[in-house]
């Protein structure tokens, strides 16, 4: 195997940090990647009492939470659309802003701030995977593989700590309580990464490692992706072009335009059924 990420033949391999400052990004981004999961598994931890709380359906949670996650997801993808953005700038920003969502969503009122304030920390929370992963890359390309491990354990060990913690702090504070204290997590977080001059600016798409890793990328990629159109994306647009037509397994569709949605609005059941829906 060759490449920068080998070492030839009586060559030594060399160390993954090799100095103070390499360690310390090292370990600022595996642990800020640990807080990143933190604050979003430690989200759910809070969901079944919100739900309690504000009196709606699981059905409205999820339709808020999907929303999140696409955002999220569109978000993460444009990261390649950065150009010499500052690692250290972006993800002070996106700690600092996550812990205001989550404070906002522990003061909101209701749930449709609660379900804003979660929007906009999907908003501000997005570039930790693309923007930790492409500077480890860049700062480690004799060990990049081993230093993306570290980075994708931080963010495994975030997502396992998290239930303990946050129950403890619900079971004798309250889901509020919990919020403030993940909120205040994340944003003194933000003090402790390394400065301006430790860590090296993030390239878009040209950087070496994007020109170089892209293949790869969409080959790891493609059993979500794979899934995501065959399992989701597919099904999803089947049901809704059957439901612009009259349709019958042995029959040819029809197109009927709106007129199925028309009469179930007008079905005596139909606004029942919907404040039931939305309500519970």
């Amino acid at each position: 195997m060759s490449g920068t990420g080998s070492a030839g033949p009586g060559t030594a391999r060399p160390r993954l940090a090799a100095t103070r400052q390499d360690r310390r990004a090292l370990a600022v981004m595996t642990i800020a990647h640990g807080i990143q999961h933190f604050y979003v598994a430690g989200l759910a931890v809070t969901y079944p009492f919100v739900v309690a709380q504000f009196h709606v359906s699981y059905a409205v949670l999820g339709l808020w939470l999907a929303a999140a996650g696409l955002l999220g997801g569109l978000l993460q993808a444009a990261a390649g659309l950065l150009r010499r953005a500052s690692a250290r700038a972006v993800l002070t920003a996106q700690d600092v802003a996550m812990g205001a969502t989550a404070m906002l969503g522990a003061a909101a009122p209701g749930f449709a701030l609660f379900g804003s304030a979660r929007i906009l920390g999907a908003l501000v929370s997005w570039p930790q995977h693309p923007v930790g992963s492409a500077y480890l890359s860049e700062r480690f390309p004799h060990r990049r593989a081993t230093a993306l491990s570290w980075h994708t354990a931080g963010g495994s060990l975030g997502t396992v700590a998290v239930p303990v913690l946050m129950s403890a702090v619900v079971a004798t504070a309250g889901w509020r309580w919990a919020l403030i204290a993940l909120g205040a997590a994340a944003t003194y977080w933000w003090e402790t990464k390394p400065a301006p001059g430790t860590v090296a600016a993030l390239e878009g798409t040209r950087s070496r490692y994007f020109r170089s890793q892209w293949r790869g990328g969409w080959l790891c990629a493609s059993p979500w992706i794979i899934g995501f159109f065959v399992f989701r994306l597919f099904p999803t647009a089947m049901s809704l072009y059957n439901s612009l037509t009259h349709f019958s397994v042995l029959q040819v569709p029809r197109f009927a335009w709106f007129i199925n949605y028309i009469a179930r609005v007008h079905e005596p059941l139909f606004w029942t059924s919907a404040f039931n829906t939305l309500s519970r």
